[in-house]
């Protein structure tokens, strides 16, 4: 089964060929990007940057995020 990368809804992320972001700017760690990890608390090498959503994200989305990585 295909899971959508919670990235997607995070402020930090930025799309290419590599996934990348503020808190990994040479690529997101493969068990953050698949969801098998969260990314709400410190992650070694994120540089001090976790999830931060976008102003975009669903309630439901949020809330879903929060219960499976809380």
């Amino acid at each position: 089964m295909i899971k959508p990368t919670f990235c997607m809804w995070c402020k930090h992320f930025q799309k290419g060929i590599v996934p990348k972001c503020t808190a990994f700017p040479d690529g997101i760690p493969r068990l953050i990007f698949t969801n098998d990890v969260s990314h709400l608390k410190p992650y070694p090498d994120d540089n001090g940057v976790q999830f931060e959503p976008i102003s975009e994200t669903p309630k439901e989305q949020l809330e879903f995020i929060r219960q499976l990585w809380g």
